[in-house]
């Protein structure tokens, strides 16, 4: 099935619940809206040309910060405050599998929570 609903608009509203079965009811009885997340898939003509070396070889690169930066980043959303910096996502598929992008042009989805 694909819908352009929120999960709560579609099992809630939109589907008779008798349909459902019991233990789906029973999860959107507990759904919780997790952080806002940005996604932007790029067509690039080649790998991003990173500085640090060990980032081309990633499947995954995260931007804004070491850890301590991560937690206060997480611990700012939690709490319901605008973070005070962005932290970025940056997805290089081709790295891990290359079947997940085409040879030429690279792909690089991009993830964040808006600031």
């Amino acid at each position: 099935m694909l819908a352009a609903v929120d999960a709560p608009q579609l099992y809630n509203e939109l589907l008779d619940p008798a349909v459902l079965p019991a233990a789906l009811r029973a999860d959107l009885r507990r759904f919780q809206w997790d952080n806002a997340t940005l996604k932007v898939d790029r067509a690039l003509d080649g790998p991003i040309p990173w500085r640090a070396e060990a980032c081309a070889l990633a499947g995954t690169v995260h931007l804004g910060g070491d850890i301590d930066r991560l937690a206060r980043y997480a611990a700012q959303l939690a709490s319901g405050t605008v973070p005070d910096g962005p932290y970025l996502v940056v997805g290089q598929m081709t790295t891990s599998d290359a079947s997940r992008s085409p040879a030429d042009p690279c792909t690089a989805p991009a993830a964040t929570s808006p600031r």
